[in-house]
Protein backbone atom coordinates (compact mmCIF):
# COMPACT_ATOMS: atom_id res chain seq x y z
CA UNK A 1 0.00 0.00 0.00
CA UNK A 2 1.59 3.41 -1.25
CA UNK A 3 1.54 5.99 1.50
CA UNK A 4 -1.06 7.82 -0.31
CA UNK A 5 -3.43 4.74 -0.20
CA UNK A 6 -2.57 4.64 3.62
CA UNK A 7 -3.58 8.04 4.38
CA UNK A 8 -6.37 7.96 2.15
CA UNK A 9 -7.51 4.72 4.32
CA UNK A 10 -6.94 6.43 7.51
CA UNK A 11 -8.85 9.30 6.88
CA UNK A 12 -11.89 6.74 5.47
CA UNK A 13 -11.54 4.80 9.33
CA UNK A 14 -11.32 7.62 11.70
CA UNK A 15 -14.50 9.47 9.38
CA UNK A 16 -16.07 6.07 10.78
CA UNK A 17 -15.31 6.37 13.66
CA UNK A 18 -16.44 9.98 14.38
CA UNK A 19 -19.63 9.27 12.52
CA UNK A 20 -20.48 5.86 14.64
CA UNK A 21 -19.44 7.36 17.79
CA UNK A 22 -22.00 10.38 16.92
CA UNK A 23 -24.95 8.08 17.02
CA UNK A 24 -24.16 6.26 19.61
CA UNK A 25 -22.89 8.76 22.27
CA UNK A 26 -26.42 10.38 21.05
CA UNK A 27 -28.90 6.81 21.39
CA UNK A 28 -26.60 5.30 24.52
CA UNK A 29 -25.32 8.47 26.27
CA UNK A 30 -21.45 9.34 26.13
CA UNK A 31 -20.71 7.56 29.59
CA UNK A 32 -22.89 4.80 28.65
CA UNK A 33 -20.98 4.29 25.43
CA UNK A 34 -17.67 1.89 25.54
CA UNK A 35 -14.91 2.00 23.78
CA UNK A 36 -15.81 -1.92 22.92
CA UNK A 37 -19.10 -0.56 21.62
CA UNK A 38 -17.46 1.98 18.82
CA UNK A 39 -15.17 -0.93 17.95
CA UNK A 40 -18.03 -2.84 17.41
CA UNK A 41 -20.14 -0.31 15.09
CA UNK A 42 -17.08 0.34 13.15
CA UNK A 43 -16.02 -3.75 12.70
CA UNK A 44 -13.21 -3.64 14.05
CA UNK A 45 -10.98 -4.90 17.04
CA UNK A 46 -10.86 -2.51 19.99
CA UNK A 47 -7.60 -2.27 19.81
CA UNK A 48 -7.68 -0.44 16.54
CA UNK A 49 -9.68 2.66 18.11
CA UNK A 50 -6.65 3.27 19.95
CA UNK A 51 -4.54 3.60 16.96
CA UNK A 52 -6.67 6.53 15.86
CA UNK A 53 -8.04 8.15 19.03
CA UNK A 54 -6.16 7.87 22.16
CA UNK A 55 -9.53 7.72 24.87
CA UNK A 56 -13.77 8.18 24.32
CA UNK A 57 -13.03 11.50 25.16
CA UNK A 58 -10.57 12.12 22.41
CA UNK A 59 -13.33 10.95 20.18
CA UNK A 60 -16.33 13.23 21.71
CA UNK A 61 -13.66 16.05 21.79
CA UNK A 62 -12.98 16.16 17.37
CA UNK A 63 -16.66 15.00 16.81
CA UNK A 64 -17.55 18.90 18.48
CA UNK A 65 -14.33 20.22 16.76
CA UNK A 66 -14.48 19.05 13.40
CA UNK A 67 -17.87 20.36 13.24
CA UNK A 68 -17.09 23.73 15.21
CA UNK A 69 -14.19 24.36 12.61
CA UNK A 70 -16.36 23.59 10.01
CA UNK A 71 -18.92 26.28 10.44
CA UNK A 72 -16.70 28.78 11.44
CA UNK A 73 -14.31 28.48 8.38
CA UNK A 74 -17.74 28.30 6.21
CA UNK A 75 -18.94 31.67 7.69
CA UNK A 76 -15.36 33.96 8.83
CA UNK A 77 -15.76 35.86 5.68
CA UNK A 78 -18.86 37.46 6.33
CA UNK A 79 -17.80 39.39 9.70
CA UNK A 80 -16.19 41.76 7.98
CA UNK A 81 -17.38 41.65 4.81
CA UNK A 82 -17.57 45.21 2.93
CA UNK A 83 -19.01 43.98 -0.40
CA UNK A 84 -22.41 42.19 0.52
CA UNK A 85 -25.13 44.51 2.82
CA UNK A 86 -26.17 42.83 5.88
CA UNK A 87 -29.57 41.09 4.75
CA UNK A 88 -27.00 39.45 1.98
CA UNK A 89 -24.58 38.75 4.59
CA UNK A 90 -27.78 37.11 7.33
CA UNK A 91 -28.78 34.95 4.57
CA UNK A 92 -25.34 33.92 3.66
CA UNK A 93 -24.67 32.77 7.01
CA UNK A 94 -27.76 31.27 8.08
CA UNK A 95 -27.48 29.44 4.62
CA UNK A 96 -23.57 28.06 5.32
CA UNK A 97 -25.08 27.03 8.71
CA UNK A 98 -27.98 24.94 7.18
CA UNK A 99 -25.87 23.15 4.56
CA UNK A 100 -23.02 22.56 6.21
CA UNK A 101 -22.80 19.21 7.29
CA UNK A 102 -21.26 17.69 10.50
CA UNK A 103 -19.94 14.74 12.20
CA UNK A 104 -23.00 12.14 13.08
CA UNK A 105 -25.61 14.54 10.90
CA UNK A 106 -28.82 14.90 13.80
CA UNK A 107 -27.11 13.40 16.54
CA UNK A 108 -24.70 15.38 16.71
CA UNK A 109 -27.01 18.79 17.33
CA UNK A 110 -29.21 16.79 19.29
CA UNK A 111 -26.35 15.78 21.82
CA UNK A 112 -24.04 19.05 21.95
CA UNK A 113 -25.29 20.86 24.80
CA UNK A 114 -25.76 16.95 26.89
CA UNK A 115 -22.48 16.01 25.79
CA UNK A 116 -20.41 19.36 25.89
CA UNK A 117 -19.69 18.84 29.94
CA UNK A 118 -17.87 15.28 29.29
CA UNK A 119 -15.39 17.20 27.98
CA UNK A 120 -12.17 17.80 29.87
CA UNK A 121 -11.45 21.38 30.76
CA UNK A 122 -9.13 22.34 28.23
CA UNK A 123 -11.57 21.09 25.53
CA UNK A 124 -14.76 22.25 26.58
CA UNK A 125 -12.67 25.51 26.38
CA UNK A 126 -11.91 24.94 22.67
CA UNK A 127 -15.25 24.40 21.67
CA UNK A 128 -17.23 27.23 24.08
CA UNK A 129 -14.06 29.53 21.86
CA UNK A 130 -15.59 28.07 18.65
CA UNK A 131 -19.12 28.92 19.37
CA UNK A 132 -18.25 32.51 20.30
CA UNK A 133 -16.77 32.92 17.41
CA UNK A 134 -20.23 32.01 15.73
CA UNK A 135 -21.80 34.20 17.56
CA UNK A 136 -19.32 37.15 17.42
CA UNK A 137 -19.63 37.06 13.57
CA UNK A 138 -23.87 36.52 13.96
CA UNK A 139 -23.64 39.53 16.35
CA UNK A 140 -21.44 41.71 13.91
CA UNK A 141 -23.95 41.01 11.01
CA UNK A 142 -26.93 42.21 12.88
CA UNK A 143 -25.49 44.96 14.42
CA UNK A 144 -24.28 46.16 11.43
CA UNK A 145 -27.94 46.19 10.28
CA UNK A 146 -28.51 47.66 12.90
CA UNK A 147 -26.14 51.02 12.15
CA UNK A 148 -27.31 51.13 8.54
CA UNK A 149 -30.70 51.41 9.15
CA UNK A 150 -31.43 47.40 7.39
CA UNK A 151 -32.54 46.71 10.67
CA UNK A 152 -34.46 47.85 13.67
CA UNK A 153 -32.64 48.66 17.12
CA UNK A 154 -32.87 44.90 18.99
CA UNK A 155 -31.14 43.65 21.21
CA UNK A 156 -28.34 41.97 19.52
CA UNK A 157 -27.27 39.32 21.54
CA UNK A 158 -30.85 37.64 22.03
CA UNK A 159 -31.85 38.29 18.19
CA UNK A 160 -28.36 36.10 17.36
CA UNK A 161 -29.60 33.65 19.79
CA UNK A 162 -32.99 33.22 18.34
CA UNK A 163 -31.81 32.90 14.54
CA UNK A 164 -29.22 30.21 15.88
CA UNK A 165 -31.40 28.55 17.39
CA UNK A 166 -33.86 28.37 14.41
CA UNK A 167 -31.23 27.12 12.07
CA UNK A 168 -30.29 24.64 14.80
CA UNK A 169 -33.54 23.07 15.09
CA UNK A 170 -34.25 23.07 11.47
CA UNK A 171 -31.25 20.44 10.68
CA UNK A 172 -33.24 18.04 13.42
CA UNK A 173 -36.54 18.13 11.74
CA UNK A 174 -35.62 18.41 7.98
CA UNK A 175 -35.93 16.03 5.62
CA UNK A 176 -34.94 15.37 1.94
CA UNK A 177 -37.87 13.36 1.72
CA UNK A 178 -40.28 16.24 2.91
CA UNK A 179 -43.10 18.70 1.37
CA UNK A 180 -40.25 21.00 0.70
CA UNK A 181 -36.36 21.28 -0.22
CA UNK A 182 -33.63 21.99 1.71
CA UNK A 183 -33.59 24.80 -0.17
CA UNK A 184 -37.20 26.25 0.33
CA UNK A 185 -36.20 25.49 3.68
CA UNK A 186 -33.14 27.43 4.31
CA UNK A 187 -34.76 30.45 1.99
CA UNK A 188 -37.93 30.78 4.18
CA UNK A 189 -35.91 30.82 7.60
CA UNK A 190 -33.81 33.60 5.86
CA UNK A 191 -37.00 35.26 5.06
CA UNK A 192 -38.28 34.40 8.65
CA UNK A 193 -35.48 35.77 10.48
CA UNK A 194 -35.47 39.52 7.92
CA UNK A 195 -38.86 39.95 8.61
CA UNK A 196 -38.18 40.03 12.67
CA UNK A 197 -35.45 42.13 12.45
CA UNK A 198 -36.01 44.94 9.49
CA UNK A 199 -37.88 48.33 10.37
CA UNK A 200 -41.62 48.00 10.29
CA UNK A 201 -42.31 50.73 6.61
CA UNK A 202 -44.47 52.86 8.64
CA UNK A 203 -42.15 52.97 11.86
CA UNK A 204 -40.98 56.26 12.96
CA UNK A 205 -44.12 58.00 11.01
CA UNK A 206 -46.38 59.98 11.95
CA UNK A 207 -50.01 59.01 10.77
CA UNK A 208 -52.40 61.73 10.19
CA UNK A 209 -55.98 61.53 11.05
Amino acid sequence: MSPKQKSERNLRQKRLILDKSSSLFYRKGYRSTSMRDIASACRFEPANIYYYFSSKEQILYEVYKEAGERLVAAIAGLEHDSVRNPEQRLRSLISLHFQTPVPGGKPYYLMFDTELKSLSPAHRQRIIELRDIYDRILRRIIQDGVDDGTFAPTDVKLSGYAIASVVVRSRLWFSPKGRLSGEEVCEFICDFALNALKKPADQGQIRLM
